[in-house]
């Protein structure tokens, strides 16, 4: 008896380390799944999937909310400490240089797996790299660059560039300065770049000459923008403090009524309905502006992107697959149309959407309004190389802009042609760097010579060239 009781002590001896192999294995798998996402409107939806992911998987959900401009630093810093989240929605477009960088893992799904109106919007370099899917788009066309407005203040939406000055005047002088006629997320430079470059497109002069592949930051047009808001600072119709804020402490700003407008994307129906102006009674949604208020004019996008990606340091690449499928799902797609953020890439569900009439007019606008542009790396994916290879200029046109607003910078105009300069000679000496590696790509591969004006870039048309 004895030495049976010795050797069920010395099984169970043995037993412990494996036992306690075991606990620790369970529960590094039952370690939380990082999330980060910069969709306000988007929180509560996000919940009842992670509400539904955890009852099914064991694995809690650490959520973090964060504002575009702030998010896209944080992702910095945590990719050069490995720390990056299981997922992450992504506040800017194309990600040519991440992918190269090693910062994501692709889904645990091919291509095939999707459905083909899916398909068809996967593009590489930016859902797609190196043939596997690394994201999915989610939202149709849309653009930051409408203009949103409080009707008691603004009887009529300007058109052009001289009706919105005369209009953003009338507030501040009425309101004996109280009110002012424009609020700017000045601090925000990647989102203010991208708006400029959206305002050129209105205005006839896309930031690419697409017929010439030149850089086009210093075109008339854009002077003439930047002409309008320099005369409009010194008059003191823009809110000084917009010089420092980013987009959340614009909008609120602007939410509060302490300014007539607003230039953003159409999630600001849903943003502000969620944390500023529950019943949307003075809220409007506007027409791009263009210089002389010209109804044809059309604002154009890369093809669709993807929006959440899996970063490369996650151990959950099924689980993180598993919730960014489940929101190409009916039921996803009809939530991000009641959460009245970007339109959904199913827009079927707006016929049945229980959505602010400006959230629907913000849609008719993109509709009438929006096409698709030339991209480079679809014609030559030995772009993506280039474009890897290209450093950021510095300032550019959005931190030109501040840097008058707050006056350590003169002369805006010779800075728009320094930058023009200055960007035109990275994509040359990285177009060099990519054919010294043997690759064939030249500034043609940014020429399209039956681009025009007024129509969306279809994929028929590179096969035309």
């Amino acid at each position: 008896m004895k030495k049976l009781v010795i050797a069920i002590m010395c099984l169970f001896a043995l037993a412990m380390p494996l036992m306690a192999s075991g606990a620790q294995e369970e529960t590094k798998a039952k370690a939380p799944l990082t999330f980060w996402e910069h969709f306000e409107t988007f929180t509560k939806m996000n919940a009842d999937v992670f509400e539904k992911f955890t009852a099914d998987t064991g694995i809690q959900v650490d959520y973090t909310l964060a504002s575009p401009d702030k998010m896209l630093d944080s992702m910095y810093v945590a990719f050069r400490s490995n720390s990056l989240p299981d997922i992450m929605s992504m506040p800017t477009l194309g990600h040519a240089d991440m992918f190269a960088e090693g910062w994501f893992k692709p889904l645990t799904v091919d291509k095939s797996y999707f459905p083909q109106v899916y398909q068809d919007q996967m593009f590489e370099g930016l859902s797609l790299y190196k043939g596997q899917v690394y994201s999915v788009p989610l939202f149709s066309q849309n653009h930051c660059a409408l203009l949103f407005y409080h009707p008691s203040m603004v009887k009529e939406a300007p058109k052009s560039y001289e009706e919105f000055y005369q209009a953003c005047k009338k507030v501040y002088e009425e309101s004996n300065g109280k009110v002012y006629g424009l609020v700017l997320p000045m601090a925000f430079t990647v989102r203010m770049d991208e708006t400029f470059e959206f305002l050129m497109d209105a205005a006839g002069a896309p930031t690419i000459n697409w017929l010439t592949g030149e850089y086009n930051w210093d075109s008339k047009q854009m002077i003439e923008l930047f002409a309008l808001l320099a005369k409009m600072w010194d008059e003191g119709l823009i809110m000084p403090s917009s010089v420092n804020f980013n987009m959340k402490e614009a909008r609120e700003r602007w939410a509060a009524g302490e300014a007539a407008f607003m230039i953003d994307g159409i999630w600001n129906v849903g943003i502000t309905k969620n944390n500023f102006m529950p019943d949307l009674g003075d809220f409007a949604t506007a027409d791009t502006i263009t210089p002389d208020g010209n109804p044809n004019y059309m604002v154009y996008k890369a093809p669709s992107d993807g929006v959440y990606f899996i970063s490369a340091n996650t151990k959950y690449q099924k689980e993180a697959t598993d919730i960014i499928l489940e929101m190409i799902s009916d039921e996803y797609q009809a939530k991000i149309t009641n959460g009245m953020d970007q339109p959904p890439f199913n827009t079927d569900s707006l016929k049945t959407a229980n959505v602010h009439q400006s959230y629907i007019d913000g849609v008719d606008i993109f509709t009438a309004h929006m096409g698709v542009r030339p991209y480079p790396s679809l014609r030559n994916p030995a772009v993506i190389e280039v474009e890897t290879n290209m450093r950021t200029i510095s300032p550019s046109p959005c931190q030109i802009m501040q840097g008058y607003f707050s006056g350590a910078l003169k002369d805006w105009e010779s800075a728009l042609h320094e930058y023009n300069k200055q960007i035109t000679a990275e994509r040359d000496a990285a177009i060099q760097k990519a054919q010294a590696k043997g690759l064939n790509v030249s500034v043609n591969d940014w020429v399209f010579p039956n681009f025009v004006y007024g129509e969306s870039y279809t994929s028929d048309k590179y096969e035309a060239l």
